[in-house]
């Protein structure tokens, strides 16, 4: 962004101007501008918001990095909550349990309804410990697939995010 044809566009309509932009040397600095018509002229008040940009800069590098490692690992990643929910899954976890991203968009997988009865004592036991220490002990279930066939999987749970009914859980078969 230009910074003179704001101020010319405030001054002209008689509206205040408002907006940010990166002001190269010998500044180098993201500035958040006000500018203000009078009479005379525009007044110009001007803010250094380069931490701010450079914040959210590596806040959006760390998502992309985090969303590339979920999407491309190798082993199943998973996030659901404590009542059986799926939220998100990676593409080796529904090659795991046999469905696919678009059942999963839909919120037609439960991991409380792909697990077979008898093992959800075992998942119930390490919602509680992710509960109490943040992260359960590696334990082995089987997960039920459409065809009825069972897949075992070796896998471990921990809080994800501030909230401790939101899971992670990293899945191997």
């Amino acid at each position: 962004l230009n910074f003179g044809p704001a101020y010319r566009r405030a001054m002209q309509t008689q509206q205040a101007e408002h907006f940010e932009a990166f002001y190269p040397a010998p500044l180098n600095k993201w500035l958040e501008c006000h500018a203000y018509p009078s009479p005379n002229g525009v007044s110009v008040f001007f803010r250094d918001v380069t931490h701010r940009h450079r914040d959210q800069q590596a806040l959006e590098r760390s998502e992309e990095r985090f969303r590339r490692m979920f999407a491309r690992n190798p082993i199943g990643v998973v996030t659901g909550d404590s009542s059986g929910q799926l939220l998100d899954a990676n593409e080796a976890f529904l090659r795991i349990i046999g469905r696919t991203s678009d059942e999963l968009q839909a919120g037609r997988i439960r991991w409380d309804e792909l697990t077979p009865p008898e093992h959800l004592p075992q998942d119930a036991k390490a919602i509680e410990e992710v509960r109490a220490q943040g992260v359960s002990s590696v334990y082995e279930k089987e997960y039920l697939r459409p065809d009825g066939t069972r897949v075992p999987v070796m896998l471990a749970c921990t809080q994800f995010g501030g909230d401790t009914e939101e899971l992670l859980a990293f899945v191997i078969d």
